[in-house]
């Protein structure tokens, strides 16, 4: 037996039927807040992701058993929920843990993260997810606890909510002006490393539309995703 043959395959299985299973809500999540506009609008009118590498799967799968021992862990019949789901203003997403009002978002992050983590402390987008859960629970504060998956280290850090708020909405009213305009926003980044090569080849969902200038983009979605454009066109006020 190949062992590594196996379990690729499996995960590739599983990933593929949950593709499939899965219903796109068409609106905007609370774990894409940080992504380019480009990418968000992409998402919402259903173009289809890149495909993700057997190394992505494997990194999910982990994170996914990292994340539930966490919740397992703080887990209290009757004190805690979980996968709570909520919306803001049309902006949609699923707590990981909520107790006593407060929603906790855990993330599992490589050992090569953590001293990154200990300085910097909260990442950018996991801020504007955490965030998100507050104003949609009218939470003053929210939770972030990173655990370290090579051994189960712990750190949590506390955001006030008030304070993310403007950056939020700011990304919110950016989104709805996109959809609004009827055309595929340009390619900008977010973050720093947005605008490094590897993010287009190697971590973006949508690495193939980044370099179009817009005319062409607009090109692509109505000749190889009609419906996409459709919906695009739709969402505008457009028939």
């Amino acid at each position: 037996m190949n062992v590594e043959q196996v379990i690729s395959t499996k995960l590739r299985k599983q990933h593929e039927i949950e593709r499939a299973e899965h219903i796109s809500s068409g609106k905007l999540s609370a774990s894409q807040l940080a992504k380019p506009l480009l990418e968000q609008v992409l998402k919402i009118i259903g173009v289809p992701e890149a495909p993700v590498s057997d190394y992505s799967l494997r990194l999910f799968e982990r994170g996914n058993q990292v994340e539930a021992w966490v919740v397992e862990q703080l887990y209290e019949d009757g004190k805690t929920k979980t996968q709570v789901e909520i919306d803001y203003k049309g902006v949609i997403g699923f707590v990981d843990l909520l107790i006593g009002g407060v929603p906790y978002e855990v993330k599992s992050v490589k050992g090569s993260q953590w001293k990154w983590l200990q300085k910097e402390g909260i990442r950018w987008s996991h801020k504007l997810q955490a965030g998100l859960y507050g104003l949609a629970l009218e939470a003053e504060q929210a939770q972030v606890v990173y655990v370290c998956a090579d051994d189960f280290r712990i750190m949590q850090c506390a955001l006030i909510v008030a304070d993310i708020k403007p950056e939020i909405e700011k990304i919110m009213g950016e989104v709805k002006q996109a959809l609004k305009s009827a055309t595929l926003p340009e390619f900008k980044p977010r973050e720093d490393w947005h605008a490094k090569p590897e993010y287009g080849e190697k971590y973006s969902s949508y690495g193939e539309w980044l370099q179009l200038p817009t005319d062409l983009a607009m090109e692509k979605l109505k000749r190889d995703y009609p419906n996409s454009y459709k919906r695009l066109i739709k969402l505008s006020g457009g028939k």
